[in-house]
């Protein structure tokens, strides 16, 4: 089995891989202060929970663009399971043809993201990841990594907004009734989620323009928006699945909200959060799995059998 570690600005993401299959998947917060040693124990701790040992592991691959935590993490690693890490970047063979003016530049979550995208679907390929900055990636018909572009991502720029300014506020990011807001919370969700959207929108038109085809569009990332428009339309295209879980289990997962950068409207808790989102879920989902009390490898069990059925 292959311990995959993507860290991100906000997120590590620990990923257990074995023969191309993912079994279960965990979320750590990304702290430049923490010590290879306190690395290690969240680490331990996580795949505990998941169901896995430090011993199931034959090999380990790191994708971070937190460039001074690349050697706490691999010293993490080394301490957790012994085994040296092999971490994207210069010097590591991936097969991705990249076009880039200096391809030693080319961030190592957008190599990830390109070589996972062209595993999935045929190129032409827009890869959009949206997380603490947005990527948008282009792979041409060949398979060649031809470019892409990166703007703020949809909670920094929100959070900017809020922050550099005297008289707006945090707002949830849910898709108000129209793009015309009438006061300012509608507003300015207009402009975070509409204006978002036409912001990629106007992106892939001008990517496949410049790519000379139409193009597979595949979105990822944290701050991938799902509101009723959004959820109908991929239910549409594909399975929607929801992991049920109480509010009292996801309070004590996430923690530290800000630090996780869940936004939530002014005044509101997580509870209020969670009553609204819940009926969206259950509304739109195909499958939906309850994960009370089940180790991560039991609901992706559970999730093998629904979908196979």
């Amino acid at each position: 089995m292959i311990l995959a570690i993507d860290t991100g600005n906000t997120n590590i993401v620990l990923g257990c891989i074995e023969n191309r299959k993912i079994r279960a998947v965990a979320r750590m917060a990304t702290d430049v202060n923490k010590t290879d040693y306190e690395y290690a124990v969240g680490m331990k701790n996580v795949l505990a929970f998941a169901g896995f040992q430090p011993e199931s592991f034959e090999g380990a691959i790191l994708s971070n663009v937190v460039w001074p935590l690349t050697s706490t993490l691999c010293r993490a690693v080394k301490l957790l399971t012994g085994l040296d890490t092999l971490v994207v970047g210069k010097g590591l063979k991936t097969g991705l043809d990249i076009r880039l003016d200096d391809p030693g530049q080319i961030g190592a979550d957008l190599v990830v993201g390109a070589v996972a995208a062209l595993h999935l679907h045929r190129p032409p390929l827009i890869v959009i990841d949206m997380g603490t900055a947005t990527t948008i990636s282009a792979v041409d018909a060949q398979g060649r990594f031809a470019g892409g572009a990166i703007v703020p991502g949809l909670r920094l720029s929100m959070e900017s907004l809020s922050g550099n300014t005297s008289q707006l506020p945090r707002v949830s990011l849910d898709a108000p009734a129209k793009c015309i807001g009438t006061n300012t919370v509608a507003c300015m969700q207009s402009g975070a989620i509409y204006g978002s959207a036409a912001l990629l929108d106007g992106m892939i038109e001008r990517m496949e323009t410049e790519l000379g085809a139409p193009a597979a569009v595949i979105a990822t990332g944290g701050s991938v928006v799902y509101g009723a428009e959004a959820m109908a339309h991929l239910r549409s295209i594909g399975t929607v699945v929801y992991l049920r879980l109480t509010c009292e289990n996801i309070t004590e997962r996430l923690g530290d909200l800000h630090a996780r950068g869940v936004t939530i409207k002014p005044g509101w808790t997580l509870r209020d959060l969670y009553n609204e989102r819940c009926p969206l879920y259950e509304q739109y989902a195909d499958i939906v799995q309850d994960c009370d009390g089940l180790r991560l490898r039991d609901v992706v069990a559970e999730l093998q059998k629904k979908l196979k059925g």
